[in-house]
């Protein structure tokens, strides 16, 4: 394996736990009151769990087929 690949492999992995952390902070932003808009509130839940939904498929698709 060279460096190349590992370094993309890194970037992907990096981004799928980056925007599980964001799923994982959601919850805690609203309790706290930092969504304080209905459309923050939907707007920022569906950044962090569709970013993590589609990082994590795109991901698994690019490893079945490299």
């Amino acid at each position: 394996m060279n460096w190349k690949r590992i370094k993309k492999h890194s970037i992907h992995v990096l981004q799928i736990l980056f925007m599980l952390v964001m799923c994982i902070l959601y919850p805690f932003w609203w309790y706290n009151g930092y969504l304080d808009t209905t459309y923050l509130k939907i707007a920022v839940a569906v950044a962090a769990y569709g970013g993590f939904i589609g990082s994590l498929f795109w991901y698994l698709e690019y490893r079945k087929n490299n």
